[in-house]
Formats: structure tokens, C-alpha cells, sequence
């Protein structure tokens, strides 16, 4: 999930101790609120220094502190919130060696930090504090806590992407029948299946026979703020016996290049999951860098979830031409920050094939298919609302 970042990322690197003291991983120890006139502190202790980025992310307003390599120990239970203007904390594991902690606030709230490097200690300063103002939510103590403000569900959107399209027809089958218009009559059956759904929402990026440059359906995704994108192909191959369908993510190589375009600052859009990257107080390469690569490597992996949750259901329509999730350069998967699959529906060489994929129950099955697995998905790596 992308999420509007409207202040800037800060990192905190507490100096190192000595190698036979921090070969140990770091533990978050302690977490405490202390009110004081205007102003309410927040202090976490560990065992040890380590790395934290703190962020502010908006719709609804929160204050993320992220720790890398920390070990989580301290209880929610004993910090004392919910207090005026902070509503709550939570924690989880956005991904692999990340403890991140979430506070609940006011819009209103703003946050100052400040460290103790002999003590290991992160110290963040929360304003303006009013003890007299009501609490929203209780804290809550497990990972992925329901929802208790007013706020409404959010609606999950799956950007649905038909290739090719106008003066590219992309595959031709023996019988004449072109990719683009298979490809276009599969993506609207999905987008009316996903429509159907309770709390998700379907957008094409073309919904004709016209054409649509590949960066400009990525700029689409970002624009209307996609959770997932879809791209919908079908194959062609010399070998007129290949038959099935297959599910594609971005490769390491096409990460390499679409992190250097970033790094670059040669994207119209600069926030990148939810951090806008021209704000950074911290505008070194480095930092960027960084920043690149962890989007990247979470998204590689939802997208590789993504592409396993639609094969199973596409297996048993279709056939699967490969049974696992293959991996390539292609432009429309290179969004760093959205989980993004290629699906490859059948082959057009394939003269049966191609007469099933021309067969409008046939495209439904492939649609409910592809969206048996986008709802599987979702269940199971629900878009994280930290």
C-alpha cells in the first residue's frame, strides 16, 4: 500500500559500541510516555545502538519509527497511552530484520527527536500534547491490531493493465485473432468481477483499442494510487505446441535499472512507498539509495506472493506452461512500491488454445481465475495500513 508521506524521513544512527558488545541482536527493551507542559516524551531504550528512521504517513495520521535488525521485547501494554492526541501503538514486520512501531495520533501532532548515544536510548518529542483531549483507541498490543477509530475501511485498487493496444496488436494467432483484443476483453471481465467485490475497485489502464506507452500505464498505477497491478498478455511461440498459461514478476536486472532512474530523480512522481524522496531532509545518494532498494525488495517479494496466489486458480483453467513464478525485465512491472505480476493467459500459436482464448466463457474463467487469486492474496498479505 502507498501511503502520502508529507514530512521527511529521519535517520537516526546511534554510534557503534565495541564488536564484542553489539555481535548480539539489538533488543527494543523499553518503551515509555512521559507528559510534560505542551509536550509528551516518548523514550524506547535497547540493549544496544542501532539504526532507526522515523516518518510521519497521513490518511490517517501516524508516526512511524522503523528499527533495523531490532529484536521486539518491550510490552505496549505498560507505556500508559492512550494519552491526549495519541491514540495508540502498534508493531509489526513490514519486512524481514525491520521492527517497526506505529503511533496513532492527531493530525495535528508533530514530533521532534532527540538520542542518547551511551545509553542506547531513542528520545522523540510529541507536540502540542493536551492531556484534557479525548482518546480515540486503546492500544493494543498485537501485531495486526482491527481498526478501532471512525474510519472506513479502505478500498483496495487493482490497476488492470490490457497490453499492447491501437497501432501494436501485439501476438497474432493462425486464425488472425490479436493479442490486444483478448487481452482487452479478459482485463474488462476482471475489472467487472473486481467491481463486484466488497472493498476493492478495478482501473484499467486502457479501456480501448488505443495505445498506451509502457511508462504511461506505470504513471497510471501511481496516479490512482494502485495496491496491485495486473498486466494481461497473451504468448506466442515458434513451437505451435506450447500451451498454458504463466505469471511473471520484475527481475533483479530491471530492479538495477529502475533503481537507478530513481536514484537519478528522473521520475515525474518522486514519492516512493510513501516517502517523497524530494523532501528527505537528508538528500544524499546513500540514503536514496537505500531507501530504493528496501521499497524494491518488499515489492519483489509481495509480487512474487501475488504471482503464486493467481497460479493456482489460473492452473486449473488453463494450465500452467510454468508451474512456478518466472522473473523478467519487463517496463510494466518496474513500479518499486506496487506488487506487480504479468500474466500470460495462453498461447495464440497454439491453434486450440487460441480458440478457447477467443471464446467469451473461456475469458470469464480466465477473469475468475485471476481474481480468485487477487482476493487469495489480499486475505493473506493484506496491504499493510502502517
Amino acid at each position: 500500500m502507498r501511503i502520502l508521506l508529507r514530512t521527511f524521513i529521519v535517520p537516526l544512527i546511534f554510534m557503534c559500541l565495541p564488536w564484542s558488545l553489539s555481535a548480539a541482536q539489538p533488543v527494543l527493551q523499553s518503551i515509555r510516555f512521559t507528559p510534560g507542559d505542551n509536550v509528551l516524551h516518548l523514550e524506547a531504550r535497547l540493549n544496544q545502538p542501532a539504526i532507526v528512521h522515523i516518518f510521519r504517513l497521513q490518511h490517517p495520521t501516524r508516526i512511524v519509527l522503523d528499527f533495523d535488525g531490532v529484536r521486539m521485547k518491550a510490552s505496549l501494554k505498560k507505556t500508559g497511552l492512550p494519552l491526549g492526541g495519541v491514540y495508540g501503538m502498534r508493531y509489526g514486520y513490514p519486512q524481514k530484520g525491520v521492527l517497526r512501531l506505529v503511533l496513532d495520533v492527531d493530525k495535528t501532532i508533530r514530533f521532534q527527536h532527540r538520542s542518547s548515544i551511551k545509553s542506547a536510548e531513542l528520545r522523540l518529542d510529541l507536540l502540542p500534547f493536551a492531556a484534557h483531549l479525548p482518546a480515540a483507541a486503546a492500544v493494543s498490543s498485537t501485531k495486526n491490531p482491527a481498526a478501532k477509530t471512525a474510519e472506513p475501511p479502505r478500498t483496495m485498487v487493482v490497476v488492470i493493465d490490457p497490453g499492447h493496444g491501437g497501432h501494436d496488436p501485439g501476438a497474432r494467432g493462425l486464425a488472425g485473432t490479436r493479442e490486444k483484443d483478448i487481452v482487452l476483453a479478459i482485463a474488462k471481465k476482471l475489472a467487472n468481477e473486481i467491481n463486484q467485490a466488497p472493498g476493492m475497485k478495478a482501473v484499467l489502464t486502457r479501456a480501448g483499442d488505443y495505445f498506451v506507452p509502457l511508462r504511461g500505464r506505470l504513471h497510471r498505477a501511481r496516479k490512482d494510487r494502485g495496491d496491485l497491478f495486473i498486466s494481461i498478455h497473451a504468448d506466442s511461440w515458434f513451437d505451435h505446441d506450447a500451451t498454458g498459461a504463466s505469471a511473471y514478476t520484475l527481475s533483479r536486472h530491471g530492479a538495477t535499472s529502475e533503481a537507478a532512474r530513481w536514484l537519478a530523480g528522473r521520475e515525474n512522481d518522486s514519492e516512493l512507498a510513501g516517502v517523497n524522496l524530494r523532501e528527505l531532509g537528508d538528500q544524499s545518494a546513500v540514503l536514496r539509495s537505500v531507501l530504493i532498494d528496501l521499497a524494491q525488495t518488499a515489492t519483489i517479494q509481495d509480487s512474487v506472493h501475488l504471482g503464486s496466489a493467481v497460479l493456482q486458480p489460473l492452473g486449473s483453467v488453463a494450465g500452467l506452461h510454468y508451474r512456478h513464478v518466472e522473473q523478467a525485465p519487463f517496463m510494466v512491472l518496474k513500479s518499486p512500491d506496487i506488487p506487480s505480476v504479468l500474466i500470460e493467459t495462453g498461447f495464440l500459436s497454439n491453434v486450440k488454445e487460441e480458440l478457447r482464448l477467443r471464446d467469451p466463457a473461456y475469458q470469464t474463467a480466465l477473469a475468475r481465475a485471476i481474481f480468485s487469486g487477487v482476493s487469495a492474496y489480499l486475505k493473506k498479505y493484506p496491504p499493510a495500513r502502517v
